[in-house]
C-alpha cells in the first residue's frame, strides 16, 4: 500500500503512520537506483500533508463562492463569505481571488482571526467610479485588527480615480470624502507583497496604528497630476518597513504622519512624485511623536521635491526627532533637500507665528545626482523652536539649468545657542580669489572641537582655483576618484560591507574579499618568516589593570571601548596589541644576545571612533595592525619591512603626536626616538 494512499489514521498518529508508509514505500522504489532518503526529511515534508488531510481544506477561492470574474458583478460579499471561513480556520489558510477581472464594493475583512491568513490576489479588482456609494473616510477595501496576515499574488487594485481627480472636492483642501484604495488599520505582525495600487481616488495606501508591517515589491502607480494620492501614507504606527517597491503618483511617494517611530524605506523608486516627506505635521493638537526614520538607498526622478521634513506654522507643540537620508540618487529632482516650517500650500497659514514643532537628530549624507532648481539645500527652520543637530554630508549634487550652480540656504538652525568664542584660523588663507573658478562642493555638520556634546557647526567645503581650467580638470580628478572609491568598488566587486545593523565602522569581509585578505596575509607572513619573524596570536581582551599599567587609559582613553564586568572584574576590549606582546616578552629573561627580537602579529584591535569620522576601510572601529618588537641598539640598522606591497609607509617605534602633547612610551630617550624615526621616514621616501 502506498504512504500517499494511506488515509485511514487519527489525529495524534497519522502523520507518524504516513510519514513511516511513505519512507518505506520509496525505500524499495529508489533502493534499485542506489538513493537513500531520510526519514526525518520526509517526515518535514509529509507534516504539513497529514495536517490537511486531518483537519480539513485550507483554501477558500471566491469564485467558489459565487465571484464572477466578469468585471461587472460585485465581488463582496463571495469575498467577505470566504474570508468568513478562512478567519475561522483554526490553521493558517488561503482566500484567493483567481486571474480575471473583478468588481469590488466597499469591503471591510477584519480579524481577529483564529490563524494566519494569506488573501491571494492573482487577478484585477475595480472599484465603483459612482463616488457616492463610499461611506465616507472609509477607504474602498479596509484591513484591521489582523495578526499574521498577507496580502500577495501579483493583482491590481484599481480605484479608477480619473473621474475625480480635482473634481470632487476644492483644490485648496484636503478631500475626506474620496477613498482611499487600501486600509491597514491596526495590523501586526504582516506582510504586504507583491500587489499593484492603481488610480486610486485618493491615498494609494494608509497604515494606521499598525506594529511591525512590511511592504515589499509593491507598485503604485497614477499619473503625475493625479491629486492627493500619496502612495503611502502612514500614522500612529511603529515597525514599518517598505523595500524594493516602485511609488509612480501624483503627491508624496511616501508621507509620514505624526505618532510614526521606526519607520525604515530602503530601496524605494519614486517618481514622478512629491518626493518621500514628513509630515506635514502640527496640524492638530496632541500629535504624537515621530521617532526614528531612516530612508536609504532609494532613487528619486522627476519629483517636484525631494526628501523633506515639513510642519505647519502657527502649529501646537510636537517633536520630530532621529530622522535620517542616506544614500539617496536624485535624477532631475526639484528641492532635492528640505526642511520647511514654513509649510503652507495654499498661503492661507499664519507665517507671523512660528512652528512649535521641535525637529532634531537630522542627518542628510551621501547624496548625489542632479537638481532641476538652483536652490538644492533649502533648511528654513522654525524661529521659535530651531532645529538641534541637523547634518549634512557628501551632498554631490548638480544643476541641470541653463545658468549657475546648485546653491544651498539655511535659516534658524539651531547649532549654536551659547557659541564659545571663535579663535581665528591660522592660516593660510585667501586674500584674493577669482570667482569664477569656485566651487561649493558641501555642507555639513562638525561638532565644536570634535566633542559630540558640544554644539555643533555648519562646515562649508568649497574649492577655488586660479582659472576654469584648473578647477575643471580638478573636477575631473574627483569624479574619477569617485568612480575608483574603494567603498564603491567594495559594493560592486562583492569584497567587503559596512552593516548598519552591527554598526558603523566594522568591516564584513565577503567570500571575495575574504579571499584577497587571505592572499596579502598569506604573503605577508611568508615574507616575514623567510626574514626571521616570529608570528604571535593573542586574546581581544584582557583585564583592564593591563592597560592601565600600559599607560593605555591614560593617552587613549577617548579612544577605548568602555570597559565590561566579567566575574566583579573590569576588562578592557583591545586598542592596540603593544601590552600583549611586552607580557610574552616577559615571561623569561632575555640576554643581550637574543636581540633583535622579531616578533609580528596581524592582531585585529578595537577603536572608538566618533561616527562622523569614519570612512569606508580607511577610518574603521575595528582593523588590523602589525607589531615589532626591536631593541635600541639595532633599531638604526635593523632591517624593518615596511613597503610589503609597495605602499611606502613608516613605523613608529614609539607613539609621538605632532605637538609633541603626548609621548607615549619614550621617556627621556624621546629627542633620540624622535630624530631616528625621522631619519627612518627620509630613507623611506
Amino acid at each position: 500500500m502506498s504512504g500517499t494512499q494511506y488515509k485511514s489514521v487519527s489525529k495524534e498518529w497519522g502523520f507518524t503512520i504516513v510519514a513511516y508508509r511513505f519512507y518505506q514505500t520509496k525505500k524499495r522504489e529508489t533502493e534499485n537506483i542506489g538513493m537513500k532518503l531520510n526519514i526525518a526529511a520526509i517526515s518535514l515534508l509529509l507534516l504539513l500533508t497529514s495536517v490537511a488531510e486531518v483537519s480539513g481544506d485550507t483554501y477558500f477561492d471566491v469564485t467558489k463562492y459565487g465571484a464572477q470574474a466578469d468585471g461587472k458583478t460585485d465581488i463582496s460579499q463571495a469575498l467577505l463569505t470566504a474570508w468568513e471561513a478562512a478567519c475561522a480556520s483554526p490553521i493558517a489558510s488561503r482566500v484567493v481571488i483567481p486571474a480575471g477581472i473583478y468588481a469590488l464594493g466597499q469591503v471591510t475583512i477584519e480579524g481577529p482571526c483564529k490563524a494566519p491568513i494569506n488573501l491571494i490576489v492573482k487577478g484585477t479588482v475595480r472599484a465603483p467610479v459612482d463616488t457616492s456609494r463610499f461611506k465616507p473616510q472609509a477607504g474602498w477595501v479596509a484591513f484591521q485588527h489582523l495578526d499574521q496576515f498577507t496580502l500577495s499574488g501579483y493583482g491590481v487594485f484599481d480605484g479608477q480615480g480619473q473621474s475625480v481627480w480635482g473634481q470632487k472636492c476644492s483644490r485648496t483642501k484636503y478631500c475626506h470624502q474620496l477613498p482611499i484604495n487600501l486600509r491597514f488599520n491596526f495590523l501586526t505582525n504582516s506582510i504586504i507583497k507583491d500587489i499593484t495600487s492603481k488610480d486610486s481616488k485618493q491615498f494609494h495606501i494608509n497604515v494606521l496604528g499598525c506594529r511591525n508591517i512590511t511592504f515589499f515589491q509593491v507598485a503604485i502607480t497614477a499619473p503625475e497630476d493625479s491629486q492627493n494620492t500619496d502612495g503611502i501614507h502612514i500614522g500612529r504606527s511603529r515597525g514599518v518597513n517598505i523595500t524594493h517597491s516602485t511609488i509612480q503618483t501624483g503627491d508624496d511617494c511616501v508621507s509620514i504622519g505624526d505618532g510614526s517611530e521606526q519607520i525604515d524605506i530602503t530601496k524605494v523608486n519614486c517618481g514622478p512624485g512629491h518626493g518621500i516627506s514628513v509630515g506635514s505635521l502640527g496640524l492638530y493638537k496632541n500629535e504624537a511623536p515621530v521617532i526614528g526614520i531612516r530612508v536609504k538607498n532609494c532613487t528619486l526622478s522627476d519629483t517636484t521635491n525631494g526628501v523633506r521634513v515639513k510642519t505647519w506654522p502657527s502649529s501646537p507643540q510636537g517633536t520630530a526627532t532621529e530622522m535620517h537620508f542616506h544614500d539617496i540618487v536624485m535624477n532631475n529632482v526639484s528641492n532635492p533637500i528640505i526642511i520647511d516650517q514654513e509649510y503652507c500650500p495654499h498661503n492661507q497659514c499664519n507665517l507671523q507665528i512660528p512652528s512649535r514643532v521641535k525637529l532634531s537628530n537630522i542627518s542628510f549624507k551621501n547624496i548625489r545626482g542632479t537638481t532641476s532648481t538652483e536652490l538644492a539645500v533649502n533648511l528654513v527652520c522654525s524661529k521659535g523652536a530651531p532645529c538641534q543637530k541637523v547634518e549634512l554630508g557628501n551632498i554631490d549634487l548638480k544643476y541641470t539649468g541653463p545658468e549657475g550652480t546648485a546653491s544651498s540656504q539655511c535659516s534658524s538652525l539651531g547649532y549654536f545657542p551659547r557659541l564659545p568664542t571663535l579663535v581665528p584660523w591660522p592660516g593660510p588663507q585667501v586674500t584674493l580669489c577669482n570667482r569664477k573658478a569656485v566651487e561649493l562642493e558641501s555642507v555639513a555638520g562638525a561638532y565644536w572641537r570634535g566633542d559630540e556634546k558640544k554644539q555643533m557647526l555648519q562646515r562649508i567645503y568649497g574649492t577655488a582655483w586660479e582659472n576654469e581650467e584648473q578647477l575643471k580638470a580638478y573636477l575631473h580628478f574627483k569624479e574619477e576618484a569617485k568612480r575608483r572609491d574603494h567603498r564603491r568598488l567594495g559594493i560592486d566587486l562583492d569584497l567587503f560591507s559596512i552593516q548598519d545593523e552591527a554598526g558603523g565602522g566594522l568591516v564584513f569581509w565577503h567570500p571575495k574579499g575574504a579571499i584577497v585578505r587571505h592572499i596579502i596575509e598569506d604573503s605577508w607572513k611568508k615574507i616575514h618568516i623567510e626574514h626571521g619573524y616570529d608570528l604571535l596570536y593573542t586574546p581581544h581582551v584582557a583585564r583592564a589593570d593591563l592597560w592601565k599599567t600600559s599607560g593605555h587609559l591614560d593617552f587613549y582613553r577617548e579612544n577605548m571601548y568602555s570597559q565590561i564586568t566579567i566575574e566583579d572584574e573590569l576588562y578592557q576590549l583591545r586598542p592596540m596589541n603593544c601590552p600583549y606582546h611586552i607580557l610574552i616578552y616577559k615571561r623569561k629573561l632575555h640576554s643581550y644576545r637574543d636581540f633583535p627580537i622579531r616578533v609580528a602579529e596581524l592582531g585585529t584591535v578595537y577603536r572608538y571612533e566618533l561616527s562622523g569620522s569614519l570612512h569606508g576601510l580607511f577610518r574603521v572601529r575595528g582593523f588590523t595592525q602589525v607589531h615589532y618588537l626591536i631593541s635600541d641598539a639595532c633599531l638604526e640598522t635593523q632591517t624593518i619591512h615596511l613597503d610589503v606591497f609597495g605602499i611606502g609607509c613608516c613605523i613608529l617605534a614609539c607613539s609621538i603626536d605632532t605637538l609633541g602633547h603626548r609621548r607615549s612610551g619614550c621617556g627621556p630617550a624621546f629627542g633620540f626616538y624622535h630624530d631616528l624615526i625621522l631619519g627612518i621616514q627620509h630613507t623611506i621616501e
